[in-house]
């Protein structure tokens, strides 16, 4: 930054590559900075990768992170931050890579998936999983499965679909005619979610199948 004396007191505004204004009486000047928009191909992939986020992000954010990530996040961070900052930090490669996509993360025990099917026929994804309850798992934990089309982006979860871990199985029906291979699910699971102290496990990927 200068002082300007003379025949330029008094100026105020833009001119070329400098600002000026008035500082305590004073005719002051300063070199406009420029914002640098870089679009190397590695940081377009970046933002790129960050705008499928956001727009998951957007569509679950009352659904699931409210309801998911919101409860564990601490006073000094918020359910839509923390979901975003653990995924951001799992897209380690140049594109978006939705088995690494984390839609729940706790301290319940997580459960592996056995088998994940779409049928293109009738639109259901069915997943199942082993109902013996492990390390902290109960009978009665609450199942919730999430699944997306890559090609569409279109992506379905219902709340009314959960079902207990002791039945094995849940469905969501979304739309028909999908490829199988290309549907993306995830499950996780929920324990005294209605209450004042509520856990959830890891949520855990798997590609679907043709049934």
């Amino acid at each position: 930054m200068a002082k300007i004396t003379g025949v330029f007191t008094g100026m105020k505004g833009k001119v070329g590559n400098f600002v000026y204004s008035m500082w305590k009486g004073v005719q002051v000047g300063k070199t406009r900075a420029i914002p640098h928009n870089p679009r190397s191909d590695k940081q377009v992939l970046q933002r790129s990768k960050f705008s499928t986020l956001i727009e998951i992000a957007k569509a679950i954010n009352v659904a699931l992170i409210r309801v998911f990530w919101d409860p564990f996040s601490g006073s000094k961070s918020t359910g839509w931050s923390s979901f975003l900052k653990k995924n951001l930090i799992s897209q380690v490669t140049t594109s978006f890579v939705y088995s690494t996509m984390v839609l729940a993360l706790g301290s319940l025990y997580r459960t592996i998936i056995l088998t994940s099917t779409y049928n293109t026929a009738d639109g259901e994804c069915v997943v199942t999983w082993s109902v013996t309850p492990e390390n902290n798992q109960l009978a009665t934990d609450e199942s919730h499965l999430f699944w997306i089309d890559e090609d569409t982006g279109q992506f379905w979860y219902d709340l009314n679909s959960k079902v207990a871990r002791s039945v094995g199985t849940v469905t969501v029906t979304g739309v028909k005619l999908l490829t199988a291979t290309n549907v993306h699910s995830y499950l996780w699971f929920g324990q005294a979610m209605d209450t004042d102290d509520p856990v959830v496990s890891d949520s855990q990927y798997l590609i679907c199948a043709a049934p």
